[in-house]
């Protein structure tokens, strides 16, 4: 049982705790303190982690943008893919590793609290012992990882998108019309240029003819 209060006869209405119960609450307070440091010191590190791992997803999308700006290369965009899905690997169990060490900070500092009121007599309040809270172990756990989720396959849409490649216009479909308006007779050009343009020119013995009579008889075939 926690040794008794000590009260003095001049001061009869001043609590005064009993010495070794005064050393006990003293080491109960060092240890609360102690678990609080770790705590907030541990909360620190999680988001400095998380802030550094999203700007390293950033700084892989930048890169490959930087790489194949003028052409797109498969083996970059697998790399850079792979980059992000192991940096969010890496940074999920990282996170759940620390998460076990806040919750540990936290219930050992609440568990030295319990032990203090109780051994000082004093009841804690209803509202710290009946009030329910949602997600209260894991809504900070839940909600980074479903944010960096996000930002994962953001990057990877991104470094795997293929753009629609537009087809090249091939020079002979304009050279071609040229060609046929200028009459010009007999070169493969010409008949390549007249095909594309659904034109039919006549055959090479009939521009040609050998009778002297090549543009003539091109404007009667037409």
């Amino acid at each position: 049982m926690a040794p008794e209060a000590t009260q003095t006869a001049s001061e009869p209405n001043t609590w005064k705790p009993h010495p070794q119960l005064k050393e006990k609450i003293d080491v109960y307070k060092i240890r609360i303190e102690e678990f609080d440091r770790n705590y907030y010191s541990l909360r620190d590190l999680e988001w400095r982690i998380s802030l550094q791992s999203l700007s390293g997803y950033i700084a892989v999308g930048i890169a490959y943008h930087a790489i194949t700006r003028d052409s797109p290369d498969q083996v970059v965009s697998r790399w850079c893919a792979g980059v992000v899905i192991a940096l969010s690997a890496l940074y999920a169990v990282f996170r759940f590793l620390l998460h076990q060490r806040l919750r540990y900070a936290r219930d050992t500092k609440n568990e030295y609290v319990k032990q203090m009121h109780e051994l000082a007599g004093i009841d804690r309040a209803n509202t710290e012992v009946n009030y329910k809270l949602w997600g209260k172990n894991w809504y900070a756990l839940v909600m980074q990882l479903l944010v960096h989720i996000l930002a994962v396959v953001a990057v990877v849409a991104f470094v795997t998108y293929e753009k629609p490649k537009t087809p090249p216009v091939p020079a002979q479909a304009v050279g071609g019309q040229k060609m046929n308006v200028q009459g010009a007779a007999g070169g493969p050009e010409d008949a390549l240029g007249g095909a594309e343009k659904g034109v039919q020119l006549p055959k090479a013995d009939h521009v040609q003819g050998g009778k002297g009579e090549p543009l003539d008889k091109l404007g009667k075939n037409r």
